[in-house]
C-alpha cells in the first residue's frame, strides 16, 4: 500500500545538485536527519520506546546538518531529508506491520544498521 502511494506522489520539482549529492557529509546528516524523523514518529505509536533518546539524537543530527548546509542550498538538502524519512518509514512499518516474520526481522536489520551508522556520527 505505501509503495502505491509513493508512485502516486509527483516527481520532485527540485534539482538535486552537483554540489549537494557530491558532499558526502551533507549527504549523510541530511540521510540521517530524516531517518530520525521516522524513528521519532513510530516511537510515538509505542510505549516501549524510547522517544525523548531519539528526540534528542534527531536535533543533535539537525544541527550537525544546519552547520554544514550552504545558505541557498536548503530546499535540495530537505528533499534528501524526505526521500530518507519516506524510505526509513517504509522500513519501520515492515518492521511492525510486516506481512511476516521474515520480512519482519529482514526490515528490523536493515533499520537497526541505518541508525546505528547514524548515532555513530553524534558525539555523545
Amino acid at each position: 500500500m505505501i509503495n502505491w502511494f509513493i508512485a502516486a506522489l509527483p516527481a520532485p520539482a527540485l534539482p538535486v545538485w552537483d554540489s549537494i549529492t557530491s558532499a558526502p557529509l551533507l549527504r549523510e546528516f541530511a540521510y540521517c536527519a530524516g531517518r530520525y524523523s521516522a524513528e521519532l514518529e513510530f516511537s510515538w505509536m509505542f510505549s516501549n520506546i524510547d522517544s525523548d533518546r531519539i528526540a534528542r539524537e534527531r536535533l543533535a543530527m539537525i544541527s550537525l546538518l544546519e552547520a554544514v548546509t550552504p545558505p541557498d542550498k536548503g530546499p535540495e538538502v530537505l528533499h534528501l531529508r524526505l526521500v530518507a524519512k519516506v524510505a526509513h518509514a517504509e522500513l519501520l512499518t515492515r518492521m511492525w506491520f510486516g506481512t511476516g516474520p521474515d520480512e519482519a526481522r529482514i526490515a528490523q536489520q536493515r533499520a537497526e544498521v541505518e541508525i546505528a551508522q547514524c548515532r555513530a556520527l553524534i558525539l555523545s
